[in-house]
């Protein structure tokens, strides 16, 4: 299991360095990586061997707390919280995006880059100039058409042969089905 940690200058972050610190030498986790961010922050990533964090724990310190595995996106006058995990895709429509989820549809004023940034998760994959899928409801792949969930997405013919090369493929003889 990865888990990753945004660590801002402040609050507790002697602690929680000395925390992940102590169980890096016990073996229990492994530093993967460390990246400096703007104004002193730093972002860890670390993977979980035998230790089980437990529900607090799976959060990214960011002056308070976000959820790795949510996100809250405004809906009128409050947020709402969207897993991850249950959203399929993201369509750009001039200056808002569509985010497609297995409840509903939101349309929210951004664009698809910025909510890629914000989203932050290697699941999600930019496969057009409109389209961001999240890769884990991919199942067909029928020509420049990417079966997400429910919808069909278009894949730009361009990014083609990368976004193949992002998954493992088998080929054979003769492409068959039983």
């Amino acid at each position: 299991m990865k888990v990753v940690f945004q660590l801002n200058p402040g609050k507790n972050l002697d602690e929680i360095k000395a925390f992940f610190k102590d169980l890096e030498n016990k073996g229990e986790v492994e530093l993967i990586n460390v990246s400096d961010l703007s104004e002193g922050s730093v972002r860890m990533e670390y993977e979980s061997f035998e230790y089980s964090f437990s529900s607090n724990l799976n959060y990214e310190e960011d002056n308070g707390k976000v959820l790795v595995e949510a996100i809250f996106v405004p809906d009128r006058h409050s947020h709402i919280r969207i897993e991850k995990q249950d959203i399929y895709f993201v369509e750009a429509d001039g200056s808002y995006i569509k985010v497609f989820t297995k409840s509903r549809k939101f349309h929210l004023s951004s664009n698809l880059k910025s909510f890629s940034l914000q989203l932050n998760d290697s699941s999600f994959i930019r496969v057009s100039r409109k389209h961001l899928i999240n890769s884990r409801h991919l199942h067909k792949i029928n020509g420049n058409v990417l079966h997400v969930g429910p919808y069909d997405v278009l894949l730009s013919k361009n990014q083609r042969k990368n976004i193949l090369d992002r998954f493992p493929i088998l080929h054979t003889k003769t492409q068959t089905s039983l």
